[in-house]
Parts: C-alpha cells; sequence; structure tokens
C-alpha cells in the first residue's frame, strides 16, 4: 500500500472516531502474518493498521509529550551562505 494511501486511511478513521496505529514492524516479521493471513509471497509487506475506538479516560490515551526545540534536531548548513545555482539552461541574445 502506497505510503499516502496508507496515511489516507487512518485520517479517514479518525475522523469517524476510530483510533489507529500504523504498525511498521509488521516488515520485519512477514512469516508471521502469511500464518494468519492469505497475503500471497509476491506482496512485501510494509505495515499494517490496528483500528479500535480509543478510551479517552485512560491517562496513556491523555498523555501529551512536550515538544524538543527545533536546535536539538536540525542540523545547520556548513555555510551560511548558499552556493548561488547555475541556471538549467544558458540564456542565449537574440
Amino acid at each position: 500500500m502506497h505510503t499516502s494511501a496508507t496515511f489516507n486511511r487512518l485520517l479517514a478513521a479518525h475522523a469517524n472516531g476510530v483510533g489507529t496505529i500504523a504498525q511498521t514492524s509488521l516488515a520485519s516479521f512477514p512469516h508471521v502474518v502469511r500464518k494468519y493471513f492469505a497475503v500471497p509471497e509476491e506482496f512485501a509487506l510494509l505495515c499494517g493498521i490496528s483500528f479500535g475506538y480509543p478510551d479517552e479516560a485512560d491517562a496513556v490515551n491523555r498523555f501529551r509529550p512536550g515538544r524538543a526545540d527545533i536546535a536539538e534536531f536540525m542540523v545547520p548548513p556548513k555555510s551560511a551562505e548558499l552556493p548561488e545555482e547555475e541556471p538549467l539552461v544558458e540564456a542565449t541574445a537574440r
């Protein structure tokens, strides 16, 4: 399944009150999935999606982690000046 198609399914479910979680770990264990589902060998498993109704009263569903400052994970460029881009086509006088 294409990544945007997967994300659209997650969003559509959320819009309808259904909780989801993409489980990319399934890609590492295709033999387990094929044991229970008829997935042809020529199909690569990228992820699975779990669906359910979230229990909003449960503490785990109320947890909101803080956000890291962008400086903590962004790598600054080597130079403050970016190189000037070369034109794709040379301009010619007519």
